[in-house]
């Protein structure tokens, strides 16, 4: 097994925003990660930088604790990471990783969260990402479609 020195956390914590290329090679190993995860039918549930490690240019995902197969309605996950699915306690599949892989995203280049809604703990969130930070349009096309979110209202 291959030591890992240190996690994305720890390095967003100390130098700061990544550049685009830094933040994309990691979105390009993760999303592999998760790509192979979700083909063995396994949701991470818990993607976030400190489960994000690093080691010189190797980038893997690890902590797979809470993980589940398939499909689940369990509320699991780290607050501000978790997609509205899991908040609003309904069930979801392997789009919820997708939805914490666009909040790490963001969390890379801004070292802020996408949605800052402190009040109630973020449960009345829009669930529509906006941003005044000027990504390049490629980052906005990834960052738009990893954090879309379409919570399904009672009855639906």
């Amino acid at each position: 097994m291959e030591l890992m020195t240190t996690n994305l956390s720890k390095i967003i914590d100390s130098s700061g925003r990544l550049d685009e290329y830094d933040a994309s090679q990691v979105l390009k190993s993760i999303g592999e990660a998760l790509s192979y995860c979700h083909f063995k039918r396994l949701i991470h549930c818990d993607v976030k930088p400190d489960n994000i490690l690093i080691s010189g240019d190797s980038v893997k995902l690890g902590d797979f604790g809470v993980s589940i197969f398939e499909q689940g309605r369990t509320i699991c996950g780290t607050e501000g990471y978790m997609a509205p699915e899991i908040i609003t306690d309904q069930m979801y599949s392997y789009q919820v990783d997708s939805y914490a892989l666009g909040v790490v995203v963001h969390q890379m280049l801004t070292t802020t969260m996408p949605f800052n809604d402190e009040k109630d703990g973020g449960k009345s969130k829009k669930w529509k990402f906006e941003t005044n930070e000027s990504f390049s349009e490629d980052i906005m096309d990834v960052l738009s479609g990893l954090l879309e979110a379409k919570p399904k209202k009672d009855g639906q």
